[in-house]
């Protein structure tokens, strides 16, 4: 399959029938790659005790970094410390299932926290320094879309 891909491309690249417009139809024709996991350590925080945050997220996820510039910023002016991860739902069929519509999904420690977009400020610096934990609505599960139909 990987062959007549490549061949395929290099024979519309090869007549004058291949386009940009032809390029953005159809994406497996081109031969650019992948973008790479955006899975990984974001910042770490001081010590194992402090709150460790998860991201759900892939690459070019606007509202990600959105969510990621409101928390480094609670850290940066609070001096609050925690740690943050990154895992790109891309790379994990279950997690892709689970998330694909709901992006950016933070938990705190293994538990949910909030989806789509940070809490007030007020809350973040609340949780991250130490308040009471509660989860921001339900936990999204979009596998569990498909069952229900």
């Amino acid at each position: 399959m990987m062959v007549r891909a490549m061949m395929l491309t290099g024979m519309l690249r090869a007549s004058s029938a291949f386009t940009m417009s032809t390029a953005r139809s159809f994406p497996a024709l081109t031969t650019t790659k992948r973008s790479m996991s955006v899975s990984g350590e974001i910042w770490e925080g001081g010590s194992e005790d402090l709150p460790k945050l998860t991201l759900y997220t892939k690459y070019g996820c606007t509202l990600c970094d959105k969510v990621v510039d409101e928390l480094r910023s609670v850290k940066e002016e609070t001096g609050i410390d925690f740690g943050l991860d990154g895992v790109d739902i891309t790379d994990n069929f279950e997690v892709f299932d689970r998330y694909k519509y709901d992006i950016p999904v933070v938990h705190y420690g293994d538990e949910y926290w909030f989806k789509h977009r940070s809490p007030d400020r007020e809350v973040l610096e609340k949780v991250l320094g130490g308040g009471a934990f509660e989860p921001i609505g339900e936990q999204p599960d979009s596998s569990d879309a498909k069952n229900k139909k």
